[in-house]
Parts: structure tokens; C-alpha cells; sequence
């Protein structure tokens, strides 16, 4: 076990891990990445993402040395704010579409998906959890959309690369969110998409249209029809009412988009839960979506697969092999040989053959 540390500060309510382990170095009069590499050796702490994925042991030093529970350590990470199909067996698995990506590469972070509040930041001094959701838009508190770059240079924030405090830019040293301004009527909509997501994690059971469902199986299927959606954003933008090109051009999953998509991803897919399911069919209906659209998504959990299973399978035939086409196919097996050579040629006439017929 290390050392304990010779200052031990209190974490904030809802604080981040990584947040507390900077400001710890910084009360060390020390470089975050001296400070860790001085009390944790053994681990490569910020070529991670500490927040949503801290080892056992790694968790277990940083509570000895700090004094704190371990819970407490546990409490600052994103394993228990997630929606529960995040929570995975191991609690230290990072995989999780809705936690912002910060882009990891090496001890560099090349994602803005580390948000802040500008007023919140100067007030507190820390990095809270809550801005790492990938539904967490807008502050309730103060009434500004949350930032996620420096407004001077336009980096993203790196915590650990920080020499002084959390409320100035690592690259350029800029007083962060100092330029911040307020959009009302954005500010208004964000807020209202963000507290029915927090809403809806905090439920058991969510009802759809007088179904029952469990908050696992919920956000599960809620994940699928967020791809399904985004995807049909951009081929069909005239449905959606959507012109903005930063919209229309993305092609990122939720967890790595910008705010102005994952805002507009998040509200229309509320949208389309309050009319359910209606309008998923209507939209459906106008954007030629098909049963097959959703085989790479895997198995849908039942609330959604009883929509999809009403979907045409498809909409044009399975492809065809020309004459050409089929020759060179043969060709390539009998080419590569094997002992299965001919039971290979004979499924491929066949499977040719039957798409002729």
C-alpha cells in the first residue's frame, strides 16, 4: 500500500475521481501526473479513463492513501450514475454508450466529452459527474448550456495536464467558460430533455404506453432506436425537421457526438416515446424502414421487437449472382482447395441457383 498522503481534502458532493486525484496533487504542490506516478507506480492511472473504469486494487490504494471510504471512491465514479444497461458484471468495465467519450490516446485526450459549467467551475473548484452524461446538456442550477472546450483555443479539457487549478485551460491557460453566454429558449429545451433522461434512470419500471418495463430492458432498446434514428436523421432530415449541416453530417455514435446532436438525437427519441408507438410506425412508414435494418443492432428487447416485427423484412431482393460473378466465385474456391472444396462449390451453385428461382 502507498504512503498516506500528507494533505487529505474532502471530496465535493457528486465529484469526479479524477477531479479529486488533480486537486489532491495540486494541494501536494505537485504536477497531477508527478503525484500519481510518486503514490501509484504501479499504475498507469491517466492513460485510462479513470472515471468510468478504476481497477480494484488501483481503487483500494487511492481510499488508503486518502483516508476514505471505499466506497467513497466508488461514489466518484460513473458506475452507479449510469443508466443500469450500463452496469456490466465487472464494476470495472468501461463500456457505456451513455457516459461522453473523452477520446483516450495515450495520456492525451482528443474528445471534448468532458463538460462543464462555467459558474459551477469557479464556484467549486471541481469537475462533478454529472457533466460526463450523454444526455446532461444545461446547468438547472444557474441556466447555462454546458461548455466542453476552452472558449479562447477551443482544447478540450484535460484534467490531469493541469498545473494550477481545474478553472483554467490546460493548453493556453485561459480562464474557462469566461465568454459563456446564455440561449433561453435552447437553454429551456435542453434542460427539459435532460431531467426526463434523469427521470427515467431513476425508475424501476418505465411505462410505454401502458406496458411495464424494466429499467435494463428499457435502455437497452432505447439504445438501438437511437442508431436506427440517428441513421434515418440523415437520410431523411425533411422528417425530423432538422437542417443544421453539424447535425446532418455527423456520423458518431451518442456517447462521441457533439451537444447539438446528442440534444437532437435525445428529444427526438422522446419525442417518438410519448407517441408510442405511433410514431415509430408513421416514421417508419416515411422512411422506408425495414425488419433488416435492425439485424446488426442484435436481438431487440420485446417492448421494441414487437414494433420491428411489423416492419417489412425488406424492400428489394436479396442480391443475385450474375453469370460472371458466380464463375469467379467458383474459381476462388476450387482455387483455394481444401478437403472441403467440393461441398463449398456445391453450396454456392445451390444458394445461386435458389436466388434464381
Amino acid at each position: 500500500m502507498p504512503r498516506p498522503w500528507s494533505i487529505k481534502l474532502q471530496p465535493s458532493p457528486d465529484e469526479l475521481l479524477s477531479s479529486y486525484l488533480v486537486r489532491s496533487a495540486h494541494a501536494h504542490g505537485l504536477h497531477p501526473m508527478r503525484f500519481v506516478a510518486m503514490y501509484f507506480p504501479d499504475h498507469q492511472v491517466w492513460t485510462r479513463d479513470i472515471d468510468r473504469q478504476v481497477p480494484a486494487d488501483l481503487r483500494d490504494k487511492i481510499a488508503h492513501a486518502s483516508g476514505l471510504p471505499i466506497d467513497a471512491i466508488k461514489t466518484m465514479t460513473l458506475t452507479s450514475y449510469l443508466p443500469r444497461t450500463s452496469r456490466q458484471t465487472s464494476e470495472n468495465s468501461s463500456a457505456s454508450s451513455w457516459c461522453t467519450s473523452v477520446g483516450m490516446h495515450g495520456r492525451w485526450r482528443t474528445r471534448h466529452g468532458l463538460q462543464y459549467c462555467p459558474r459551477c467551475l469557479h464556484t467549486h473548484g471541481v469537475f462533478f459527474r454529472m457533466w460526463r452524461l450523454a444526455f446532461a446538456f444545461a446547468c438547472p442550477v444557474h441556466g447555462l448550456m454546458l461548455e466542453d472546450r476552452c472558449g479562447v483555443c477551443g482544447a478540450p479539457i484535460v484534467l490531469h495536464r493541469t498545473r494550477h487549478a481545474l478553472t483554467n485551460c490546460h493548453c493556453c491557460g485561459a480562464l474557462l467558460g469566461a465568454n459563456a453566454c446564455s440561449n433561453t429558449a435552447l437553454v429551456l429545451e435542453a434542460l427539459h430533455v435532460q431531467a426526463r433522461f434523469l427521470s427515467l434512470c431513476r425508475q424501476d419500471c418505465i411505462d410505454i404506453n401502458g406496458l411495464s418495463v424494466e429499467n435494463a430492458e428499457f435502455f437497452r432498446g432505447l439504445g438501438i432506436l437511437m442508431k436506427i434514428l440517428r441513421e434515418k436523421m440523415r437520410s431523411h432530415p425533411a422528417e425530423f425537421h432538422v437542417q443544421d449541416r453539424l447535425v446532418l453530417d455527423n456520423c458518431e455514435s451518442l456517447r462521441a457526438s457533439s451537444a447539438p446532436m446528442r440534444l437532437r438525437l435525445c428529444a427526438s427519441v422522446l419525442d417518438v416515446l410519448e407517441r408510442w408507438p405511433e410514431a415509430f410506425s408513421n416514421i417508419a412508414k416515411a422512411t422506408n424502414m425495414t425488419h433488416a435494418a435492425f439485424a446488426h443492432y442484435g436481438k431487440a428487447p420485446s417492448w421494441l421487437e414487437e414494433q420491428v416485427n411489423r416492419l417489412p423484412q425488406r424492400l428489394r431482393p436479396r442480391y443475385a449472382y450474375r453469370g460472371t460473378t458466380l464463375i469467379e466465385h467458383v474459381r476462388q474456391i476450387e482455387a483455394d482447395g481444401g478437403k472441403n472444396c467440393r461441398a463449398r462449390r456445391a453450396c454456392a451453385l445451390m444458394a445461386a441457383a435458389g436466388r434464381r428461382t
